[in-house]
């Protein structure tokens, strides 16, 4: 009893995200973006899945194409993870736009499973 009584009085913590740094985010957008492209290319056509790597290509290059134009002047630590941050987050929007895309142009050709 003495457990359930403990039970009701936690109250949870609500987790800054100043707690969080800029490579956790970098990378936990990467991750997301993989598990996306690995989504969609499960629900793709048996002739198609391999398109779906297609957009990680784009926005891994675009990722690198931000780290390439704004390395050039860094000279602290906390620059360099600023600009892989905006590398991230700019490689993930172009990943997961390029996604939809396919999807859309999969679905208009009759390719994608129609939702029941």
């Amino acid at each position: 009893m003495a457990f359930a009584a403990e039970a009701l009085r936690f109250t949870p913590t609500i987790v800054s995200v100043e707690v969080v740094d800029a490579p956790t985010i970098s990378f936990t957008l990467i991750g997301l973006a993989i598990l996306a492209a690995g989504t969609v290319g499960i629900l793709l056509p048996e002739g198609e899945r391999t398109s779906a790597l297609l957009p990680l290509v784009a926005g891994t290059g675009f990722g690198i194409v931000t780290l390439a134009l704004g390395s050039g002047s860094l000279d602290e630590p906390e620059a360099a993870e600023q600009v892989f941050l905006f590398g991230s987050v700019l490689g993930f929007a172009v990943s997961i736009a390029a996604l939809a895309v396919l999807w859309r142009r999969t679905a208009h050709r009759g390719g994608a499973p129609k939702e029941r």
